[in-house]
């Protein structure tokens, strides 16, 4: 886009010259998206919380003599994801 309106304007081909564009975000978007990447970081560690504390659900009613099958059904899980989640350290 800006090659082109240089190339009308003067005449001059892509080859003539060098452009070279830098882009100054307003104060307001680059706090937002300050404030997302803080956002982003913090569901990453709440993510990994959870994961955590599914894994010591599990734990707990394996440790109490269920089977993993009976645990899937107690807690709303995949039999698959509570044996990921017994087997996981």
């Amino acid at each position: 886009m800006a090659n082109d309106l240089v190339e009308i304007m003067t005449g001059l081909t892509v080859d003539d010259y060098d452009l070279h564009v830098k882009v100054h975000l307003p104060t307001e978007v680059q706090d937002h998206l300050a404030r997302a990447e803080v956002l982003r970081d913090e569901a990453r560690r709440k993510t990994s919380e959870a994961a955590q504390e599914s894994r010591a659900a599990v734990r707990e009613l394996l440790a109490k003599g269920l089977s993993q099958r009976e645990a899937s059904e107690l807690l709303g899980m995949s039999f698959q994801r509570v044996n990921q989640l017994a087997n996981s350290s």
